[in-house]
């Protein structure tokens, strides 16, 4: 399944805002979120997530829902419409399908209530089943494997619906399910080496070593009862939970992601047949992709989980540049910004190019992330200095004082291209 629209009405600091893609375009690929801290790419994720588990799960999350109501105002709406992938996504209990894509909207209520106030039961017999396809997934910014609320964990088994985007609703809620998962494969094919669990084991080990997806050559060496145990750049064996952030961030939410989708599509079924890439479709959120990401990772990121994840849509939030290079296959959005008489749009033309293809000022000066973004207050001072001292040069001959200024100036600035830099 993929989204096509997305659409929040009274949600916080949303007063109408709608995400949608056209009818022509591959919804798969790299859908990239900008906006300011509290412009609302949190509260975008966790309204989408609210969609596609659908009501009953989500009252579960312990969210408080009344205070997404925008304040002087009743209710609030998350209006969706889902595609469906004919070749993945099976309907539950016989009846009428719908053939065209399926809409439905989801009311939140002063009485801390969500309905579905659509009358087709759609939602039902797909996304909010258990049926096999269908798959969804959130992450939130803090994407961890350990130090979660042990009552989250809990949910984990028993709302497995939920369990999938549950990180987006909580800072302590921690994916540790995974390396328990990882342990368990490994004992089973210990027991058999020819078992489905062995050779999951191996395509998952693969999977993470290729093409260089970890910086520094690190990869996936073992695992035992002790952990999950990689290989970093000098060499050295270390449990995964004694990685980096940036590691740990990453791996949690890529080894979960195959675990979902392993209980959702069956474990014979998600990889391709030389192990490279999921080859299953779903829609995969996000929230703060770059965090704990060095430039050179966050550039590298999207390329690779669209490239290895072919048939996914990514949706994801960040503040980076570098993040939103990899939606040449995709989209990029503004969300609404008040302080500046926003109401959000979808990136289009020059800037949207500037924003892909350009250098990192380029980007910055494309609009995306603000007017004030390209310099600092001091680099601007600096600046009308040396046109200052520019236009003076056009009068009079500059004292030996003034043209080592200007000379300094113009190399910070690579204004002249005559002098060396």
């Amino acid at each position: 399944m993929y989204v096509t629209k997305i659409e929040l009405e009274n949600i916080k600091s949303f007063r109408k805002f709608k995400w949608e893609l056209s009818n022509n375009e591959d919804p798969a690929g790299w859908h990239v979120l900008l906006g300011r801290n509290g412009s609302g790419k949190s509260t975008f994720i966790k309204s989408a997530a609210v969609a596609l588990i659908g009501p009953s799960e989500a009252q579960k999350s312990r969210t408080t829902f009344t205070d997404w109501i925008k304040k002087g105002e009743e209710n609030s709406f998350i209006r969706v419409e889902i595609m469906q992938d004919p070749d993945n996504d099976f309907w539950a209990v016989k009846g009428r399908q719908n053939k065209s894509n399926i809409s439905y909207s989801i009311k939140v209520s002063n009485d801390n209530t969500l309905t579905k106030v659509t009358r087709r039961n759609d939602a039902e017999r797909t996304v909010w089943n258990n049926k096999k396809g269908w798959f969804s997934a959130s992450y939130g910014p803090f994407r961890r494997f350990s130090g979660g609320n042990s009552d989250y964990q809990k949910l984990f088994y028993s709302s497995p619906l939920l369990a999938r985007h549950l990180s987006v609703f909580g800072e302590d809620a921690a994916l540790t399910e995974t390396l328990e998962w990882l342990k368990e494969l490994k004992f089973k094919s210990l027991e058999n080496s020819e078992s489905e669990s062995a050779k999951l084991l191996e395509n998952i080990t693969n999977f993470i070593n290729q093409d260089g997806f970890l910086p520094n050559e690190v990869t996936m060496e073992s695992i035992s009862s002790d952990g999950v145990i990689f290989a970093d750049a000098f060499g050295v064996n270390v449990n995964i939970e004694d990685l980096s952030d940036g590691y740990r961030s990453v791996l949690s939410m890529i080894l979960e992601l195959i675990r979902q989708m392993q209980h959702c599509y069956g474990t014979s079924d998600i990889f391709d047949n030389e192990y490279k890439s999921v080859n299953v479709p779903g829609v995969v959120f996000i929230d703060e992709i770059d965090v704990h990401l060095h430039p050179s990772w966050q550039r590298k990121i999207g390329n690779w989980l669209t490239k290895h994840f072919p048939k996914i849509q990514f949706i994801v939030s960040t503040h980076s540049a570098l993040i939103c290079q990899s939606a040449t296959s995709g989209s990029v959005w503004q969300l609404p910004d008040a302080a500046q008489d926003n109401r959000g749009k979808r990136l289009t033309g020059i800037p949207l190019n500037r924003l892909l293809y350009g250098n990192l000022l380029e980007a910055f000066s494309s609009g995306a992330f603000g007017s004030e973004i390209e310099r600092s207050d001091k680099a601007t001072q600096l600046l009308e200095e040396l046109a200052e001292l520019n236009f003076l040069s056009l009068d009079s001959k500059l004292t030996t004082e003034q043209q080592a200024r200007k000379d300094f100036l113009s190399r910070i600035f690579a204004l002249e291209p005559n002098i060396k830099k």
